[in-house]
């Protein structure tokens, strides 16, 4: 695939994503998880409005890392949370990257257990994950 190639399917990649995740903030639900009825009924977003901030934490981190040089893989099955996938070819392993709240309502990225960094500091966060100095 030459170069003009990957920009017109990287494009049309990014408009689908786009319009998805608009789709998903207008609708405000999520399908990866099954809707509680008494969410439906009180009219709040409940499990569906956290699984989408999270996805909303991690996509930020994805475009963090990438800036540094760094891929990642986001999955999203349906019946769980989102998780990143930063694979980390010297160390040969994938790290799992997971966006979590915190008991205050910030978020936070969780990683090796026990590596935490604020959300507000995404740029921190893809340094550290990738391995690259300041």
């Amino acid at each position: 695939m030459c170069a003009a190639e990957t920009r017109t399917a990287l494009g049309r990649w990014w408009l689908t994503a786009s319009q998805g995740l608009a789709r998903l903030e207008r609708s405000r639900t999520v399908c990866n998880l099954p809707k509680p009825p008494e969410c439906e009924a009180a009219g709040g977003l409940g499990r569906d409005g956290v699984t989408l901030e999270r996805f909303r934490v991690l996509v930020r981190l994805m475009w963090a890392l990438r800036e540094v040089g760094q891929g990642s893989v986001l999955y999203l099955d349906a019946t769980a949370e989102p998780v990143l996938s930063v694979p980390l070819v010297a160390r040969r392993r994938s790290l799992a990257v997971l966006g979590v709240q915190e008991r205050d309502g910030r978020w936070a990225y969780l990683w090796d257990a026990a590596c935490k960094v604020p959300a507000e500091s995404v740029r921190l966060a893809a340094r550290r994950i990738a391995g690259v100095s300041s």
